[in-house]
């Protein structure tokens, strides 16, 4: 699934690919990753007293995050086949 398209140049992509069945037994991992890829993206965005009018740096990520963390629980979780490949990628 592709959650909107870029047509900017790339400044960085991340990507990350795991089984389901290793998501399943190690849950804490889904939290672990998405936490990690937020932070990282959320550099983009000012801080919260230079943000006036946009998106915090504290707000993206914590948007980004959920988001992510979502996105991986439910793949893994609703995969139809034991040890499908979840992969994220985002630019």
């Amino acid at each position: 699934m592709i959650v909107g398209k870029l047509h900017e140049p790339v400044a960085s992509e991340a990507a990350l690919e795991v089984s389901s069945t290793d998501m399943l037994q190690h849950w804490r991992r889904v939290s672990l990753s998405s936490d990690f890829l937020a932070k990282y993206y959320s550099f983009y965005f000012p801080y919260r007293e230079k943000a006036k009018g946009r998106i915090s740096r504290e707000a993206a990520e914590n948007s980004i995050s959920f988001v992510l963390n979502e996105l991986i629980e439910n793949t893994a979780k609703y995969s139809n086949t034991p040890d499908t490949a979840v992969r994220v990628r985002v630019r």
